[in-house]
């Protein structure tokens, strides 16, 4: 269950709700008072529970807002840009001495108002500042033509990330700094976690597109033995095998990162409900972003050995 603690949890024992069904039937205001904690946060545990029970029981995705409070949650939404970009990293920190960020991975309004993937790949040190690099520069240009856009991610991993390579490499760390002290960064985890109360076991993606309609067209598990098949080759420096164990990776990551668009999305309807007004720019339903299986323009060798591995959906 999420958004709760092992100390709550063994707290909870003792007072005899050990199940997700006791926690979720728990009376409120508490009876007692907890030994570590403050009743208000055993109250959040226990809506929590009441909302995944009633999920379980119903079978239906059933989700609720959180109130609204200023710098939090739905109001962390900005207002919306045509030049807004979803992004998202995947890395290995057992490749080599420093692990390696080895698929950037981004969506942005095209041209013709469909949404485009680009996924570059990093197999080596070279690539990988590379990859940076273009990175950075795309957003920049981007940021001079809509200087109202902003990068949605899906919790701190990326700007954490961004941080850590443009120290490794000494490269775009005056960009990088632009954009942070600037705000141009939305963990829409945040959003999520402060608004809404879903009825899930974790407030991942994968867990919450059903209430947003996305749909993956490869079972999940074949996309996690992808991902562990291509981590294992690149930690072993299997450079041969990569490019045909990353098509399937290709597949899922350009999905995920479509996912974090198609669930902003729904975030901005949550938050007009709410009484925001926080209409998302790209709309990122499954049906459009089958359509978008466009590729964005890489440079030199890397095109070649990255070709059969762009597979956007």
């Amino acid at each position: 269950m999420p958004r709760i603690s092992k100390l709550q949890i063994n707290e909870l024992k003792q007072r005899g709700v050990a199940t997700l069904r006791g926690l979720a039937r728990m009376p409120l205001p508490l009876d007692w008072r907890p030994d570590r904690g403050s009743p208000e946060a055993y109250g959040r545990v226990r809506e929590q529970a009441r909302v995944q029970f009633e999920a379980r029981e119903t079978g239906e995705s059933t989700f609720e807002l959180l109130p609204v409070e200023a710098g939090f949650g739905l109001s962390l939404l900005p207002e919306p840009s045509g030049g807004d970009v979803f992004f998202d990293l995947e890395g290995d920190p057992f490749v080599g001495e420093h692990g390696l960020e080895y698929l950037f991975g981004y969506v942005s309004t095209g041209d013709t108002g469909e949404p485009v993937y680009c996924g570059e790949w990093a197999l080596s040190r070279d690539e990988e500042k590379q990859a940076l690099e273009n990175f950075v520069d795309f957003v920049m240009d981007r940021w001079e033509r809509f200087p109202g856009m902003h990068v949605y991610h899906y919790a701190p991993y990326e700007p954490s990330a961004l941080k850590r390579l443009m120290g490794r490499y000494a490269t775009r760390q005056e960009e990088i700094d632009q954009m942070l002290r600037a705000g141009l960064f939305v963990d829409l985890y945040q959003v999520v976690r402060r608004g809404v109360r879903a009825g899930v076991e974790s407030y991942s993606t994968k867990r919450l597109e059903p209430f947003y309609g996305f749909e993956r067209q490869e079972a999940l598990a074949d996309a996690n033995a992808a991902l562990a098949n291509l981590q294992a080759t690149l930690e072993l420096d299997d450079a041969p095998s990569v490019p045909s164990l990353s098509i399937g990776m290709s597949m899922h990551r350009s999905r995920r990162t479509r996912s974090c668009g198609s669930g902003s999305t729904w975030r901005s309807t949550a938050c007009a409900t709410g009484g925001l007004t926080r209409p998302r720019a790209i709309s990122c339903s499954g049906r459009s972003l089958a359509l978008a299986g466009k590729r964005c323009t890489v440079r030199g060798k890397r095109r070649s050995r990255r070709q059969s591995g762009y597979a956007g959906t």
